[in-house]
């Protein structure tokens, strides 16, 4: 912790700094057992700090749920989508296509949930948060503004929530 030099204050500061201490004890413990039975820290490190880093991407007010439906945004992506996860605040798409998305702009976005899930097509009104463009493909985060089918989009969000706690 001694790297940190800005003051911090606030109580999210406090959960963040809570959290790094907690993972300094969690490295401290893993480097005792990998010095005990021989094993390379570099991969124990670079295992603890992986797992570290998705429960921080996992503390959210909405949990989100995984899939694999497609998703198409109207008008503006021809290519392959994919709704990569889903909560009632937001999700994330993934296209095979680089996106001309501009962040805070409002889409619609087509949702056509999993065949085993037996739920129909709906409709998101969405809000941009970010954009991540690769060469080829690109991963957008939305913030969900309102559903016009809202019970459909309702029941893929219990259905992903249901299969989650049973698997």
């Amino acid at each position: 912790m001694g790297g940190l030099t800005q003051p911090w204050q606030g109580r999210t500061a406090w959960r963040i700094k809570a959290a790094l201490l907690k993972t300094t004890a969690v490295l401290a413990l893993a480097r005792a057992v990998s010095d005990r039975r021989g094993i390379g820290f570099g991969i124990i490190d670079r295992l603890i700090l992986v797992n570290y880093n998705r429960s921080m991407l996992d503390d959210r007010r909405s949990p989100r749920y995984r899939t694999m439906a497609h998703a198409q945004i109207s008008g503006v992506l021809e290519g392959e989508c994919l709704l990569r996860n889903i909560s009632i605040t937001g999700c994330c798409v993934e296209c095979s296509d680089a996106a001309d998305i501009q962040p805070n702009a409002q889409y619609q976005l087509k949702i056509k949930p999993e065949g085993s899930s037996h739920i129909g097509s709906f409709q998101l009104e969405v809000e941009c948060k970010w954009v991540r463009n690769d060469r080829d493909a690109a991963e957008l985060g939305f913030a969900i503004i309102a559903s016009p089918k809202g019970k459909k989009f309702q029941r893929y969000v219990d259905y992903l929530a249901y299969r989650h706690s049973h698997s």
